[in-house]
């Protein structure tokens, strides 16, 4: 479809959730397809809605519109944390790094990477000092990238990431 789309009028972008928290585009041909036709990826939600800033550890933690998806309650949280926590022991290897920016930097350094197109993370703030930190670009390595993966293929995120209604519009 997203061919047939750009042969009909050029796509400049395609918008889509993408984190560590929630990778499914490399898996489900979103992001090969754009690479394929050169099209960028501008990536929402780039901190899973929070978790990637280390500071949700728990349930309490979440705004309450996330605490009604499944994603986010009960053992589905639990086994996602792991995931976090693991993300966020490896980030402290990098000096002075938030698990914000490294975060967001793996999606930026994803680019031009195994041969993925462009990742564009775009996220906000209303406080200055986390515009600035995320902002900051961490140099990820080669064993980084090698390292992120076995842990996102060992601590796969459980759950649905949208309410019911919702899940029709996200994947076409």
């Amino acid at each position: 479809m997203l061919e047939y789309s750009n042969a009909v009028l050029p796509i400049v972008a395609v918008e889509v959730e993408f984190s560590l928290f929630e990778t499914s585009i490399l898996t489900n041909g979103v992001a090969n397809i754009c690479a394929k036709l050169n099209i960028p990826i501008v990536a929402y939600s780039p901190l899973g809605r929070g978790l990637l800033t280390g500071s949700i550890t728990t349930v309490a933690d979440l705004p309450a519109p996330l605490q009604r998806l499944d994603k986010y309650q009960g053992k589905n949280l639990d086994h996602n944390l792991k995931l976090i926590r693991a993300l966020q022991k490896h980030s402290e290897l990098h000096d002075g790094c938030s698990m914000s920016a490294f975060a967001l930097s793996w999606i930026r350094q994803l680019s031009g990477r195994q041969g993925w197109g462009v990742f564009i993370p775009i996220c906000g703030s209303s406080r200055e000092e986390n515009v600035r930190a995320n902002a900051l670009n961490v140099v990820l390595m080669d064993e980084d990238f090698k390292i992120i993966t076995e842990l996102l293929e060992e601590n796969k995120t459980v759950g649905e990431r949208a309410y019911p209604g919702q899940r029709k519009y996200l994947e076409g």
